[in-house]
């Protein structure tokens, strides 16, 4: 029976009702539009067409005629939208026209390969295709694209054509193989579940006859597929059924137990070694269970005995920091057992090695303090000590403290050492002093003063390190990843994918997820002490600024961790691109280490007789990332930092400034400290100059610095 249609009042509008309804409803209005005795419905309907689209109002009549010439026979309609939305016949014909072309070439179902194709095939397959690939519906929204397809249809552009065939087709390949994939692991991942379940069961019998209904699905659903993957898989029932393994082997670990190849003895002896070494607990099936999955193991546990072999404290440390970086860059590595206690127990040595470097202290001689101790009648306990209460005495920090350490020529110096401190900080005179005791008191001042200069040249030279960094490293994710999109039915216009927010570029996408929520936190806060930049941002597009704005509100250290966090293949193609002859672990290494210095200089720290491995950590440098220069040079000294600071220098009239400063800044030091020297104080050789203007940015694209 054929279907009628009534209309039926509501408080809605009509014509907004009718046009967000089902196919019926906008049926129903184009035969109420032609129907001359429903002229009062018509006319309501009047008032709110101008707010209504015009392009959407025409495609939706023009999506209920399956053939569009009807509707040029249509006078009522034509009339009506050429009145009253100001369109010209033409242009209302010519858009039903175009919708026409593009829905009969949308329909065409195509199948053969592209150089097979003829023109109006190959048109039709990239409709047909494109809005399934990149859209829910292209039709609820006329693209670009779409007319520019169509044009190059009329004007028989077959290499356009084919370009984008090309492209959909790849795509299109590529989403078939996923699907496929995706379906491949489902079913593996539930078959192994099975397989879980049938391991524990006593029943032998029962056992053998699962195991084997198992294989025969497994095999059926995966319609004779199989890889490496899969082999395996088959190969652990059939052993399964042959065998009878520990029911408590979880079924990860009997998938490597049934595998012929056995761990090499002498690399399982390597690592055994290291645990009896530093007493640790042996889980000798999940070792060789590793060692099976990743025969590379070995070679870090080797590395790590290496780098004992030298006598030299500086290249040990070195030598650790380079097997901490390669296990970082390999991070499917890091959360294995053995590796895991590899990487843990090299960071605490590093740091135990520095700290026995830099001890000078001697430590308590147990036999000084009686055990045997009577406690007094007048004692207080704070914090869980019980102390005398009658041995309190003040412990101030005051001038008299530091007097004695000074060496004075005239009286009224005393009163200028107060003012001194009150300029510089008790902590940080102290520090001057206790590098040098019985320090001339115009000494001292020349000093402090000399550093403070200096220390203004490292921040100048430091900022240019800095800033090229956070640009390519902002720029370099931007331009590859950043994407906008329009918004199909909401109130924002675009939305914003940004490179940065995306998870599959980060190595460890927990961490990421935990920069991404303190981020989120900074730019709440920026906007309520009403940071113009973010407001106008976060209104165009939310959370999703732009990188480089969001970089803006990062500390140094945190935009590094965030670089650290990317996976190998993006550190590298970023060097590659900003920065020359460099590795992602030695540059990850010499960042880390200039933003100490320059924290240290923000922080108004003492840059005089940095001789301490704490006050100044050896920088790593891989051997195939080092020259001579690298090799003769203490990597704990002031003057190797400064070496890195200049290769990573992306302007030379930088370097050249702060080195010309620097000398003048030396020269005066030599006239104002009579105890000057520069290789003591400041770590610099004599022939700092020439080294210097010689490694000047040796490390940055200059071709793409240009």
């Amino acid at each position: 029976m054929k279907q009628t249609y009534t209309y039926k009042k509501t408080n809605k509008p009509d014509l907004k009702w009718l046009l967000q309804n089902n196919h019926s409803y906008r049926l129903l209005l184009l035969q109420t539009l032609n129907d001359e005795s429903q002229l009062s419905i018509v006319e309501r309907t009047f008032t709110i067409l101008e707010k209504i689209d015009q392009d959407l109002f025409i495609e939706q009549i023009a999506r209920i005629y399956h053939k569009i010439y009807l509707i040029k026979n249509q006078m009522t309609i034509l009339s009506f939208l050429e009145t009253k939305l100001a369109l010209k016949k033409e242009e209302i014909v010519k858009k039903f026209d175009l919708y026409n072309e593009y829905t009969t070439l949308y329909k065409k179902q195509v199948k053969q390969s592209i150089d097979k194709m003829s023109f109006e095939d190959m048109t039709g397959f990239i409709l047909q295709h494109y809005p399934r690939l990149y859209f829910k519906d292209l039709l609820d929204h006329q693209k670009p694209y779409v007319t520019s397809i169509l044009d190059a249809y009329h004007h028989n552009d077959q290499t356009f054509l084919k370009e984008e065939a090309a492209i959909l087709l790849k795509k299109e390949d590529h989403s078939i193989q996923q699907q496929k994939h995706k379906l491949k692991q489902r079913i593996l991942q539930k078959a192994k579940r099975q397989l879980r379940t049938y391991l524990k069961l006593k029943d032998r019998e029962q056992k053998n006859k699962l195991l084997s209904q198992l294989k025969e699905t497994t095999q059926e659903k995966l319609n004779g597929y199989c890889d490496e993957e899969v082999t395996s898989l088959y190969e652990t029932i059939d052993q399964a059924m042959l065998s009878s393994p520990s029911l408590l082997l979880p079924a990860v670990q009997y998938f490597h137990y049934t595998k012929k190849e056995a761990p090499d003895t002498a690399d399982l002896e390597v690592i055994l070694s290291f645990y009896n070494q530093h007493h640790l607990y042996i889980k000798l099936k999940k070792i060789r269970n590793e060692l099976l999955q990743f025969p590379s193991i070995p070679a870090f546990f080797k590395q790590y005995y290496l780098a004992y072999q030298n006598s030299k404290i500086s290249e040990t440390i070195n030598q650790l920091d380079i097997l901490i970086e390669d296990i970082h860059i390999h991070s499917e590595l890091k959360k294995l057992e053995s590796i895991g206690k590899l990487l843990s127990i090299s960071k605490k040595e590093v740091e135990a090695i520095i700290r026995e470097a830099d001890n000078k202290i001697e430590p308590l001689k147990d036999g000084n303090i009686s055990t045997n101790q009577e406690v007094p009648e007048n004692c207080i306990t704070i914090g869980g000590f019980t102390l005398n209460a009658d041995t309190v005495r003040a412990n101030p920090d005051t001038l008299e403290t530091l007097i004695p350490l000074i060496s004075f020529d005239r009286l009224h110096q005393v009163d200028q050492l107060q003012k001194l401190m009150y300029e510089v900080g008790y902590d940080k005179l102290k520090t001057y002093i206790q590098k040098q005791p019985q320090l001339e008191f115009r000494n001292l001042l020349a000093i402090v003063r000399i550093d403070r200069l200096l220390r203004y040249q490292y921040q100048a030279l430091l900022e240019s390190v800095e800033l090229y960094f956070r640009s390519g490293f902002t720029q370099y994710l931007s331009n590859k990843y950043d994407e906008i999109y329009e918004v199909i039915g909401k109130d924002t216009r675009h939305f914003y994918y940004r490179g940065y927010l995306r998870n599959y570029v980060f190595e460890d996408n927990i961490l990421h997820y935990e920069n991404i929520k303190k981020l989120n936190t900074r730019i709440d806060n920026e906007m309520i002490a009403n940071n113009q930049q973010v407001i106008d941002e976060y209104r165009e597009c939310k959370y999703a600024i732009s990188f480089s704005t969001a970089a803006g509100l990062m500390t140094f250290g945190w935009l590094i961790g965030i670089f650290q966090n990317l996976i190998v293949a993006e550190k590298k193609a970023l060097l590659e691109e900003y920065y020359v002859d460099l590795t992602p672990q030695t540059f990850n290494a010499w960042i880390v280490g200039l933003n100490n210095l320059r924290n240290k200089c923000a922080h108004y720290q003492s840059l005089y007789r940095l001789s301490s491995m704490k006050e100044l950590r050896p920088i790593m440098t891989k051997p195939e990332d080092q020259c001579e220069m690298d090799k003769t040079i203490n990597h704990h000294s002031l003057f190797y930092y400064t070496l890195l600071a200049v290769r990573l220098s992306p302007n030379e009239e930088n370097v050249i400034e702060f080195i010309d400063s620097a000398e003048r800044l030396f020269r005066k030091a030599h006239q104002e400290n009579g105890s000057f020297n520069l290789e003591l104080d400041y770590s610099f050789p004599v022939n700092w100059k020439e080294i210097l203007l010689n490694e000047k940015s040796r490390h940055i694209n200059k071709k793409r610095n240009q």
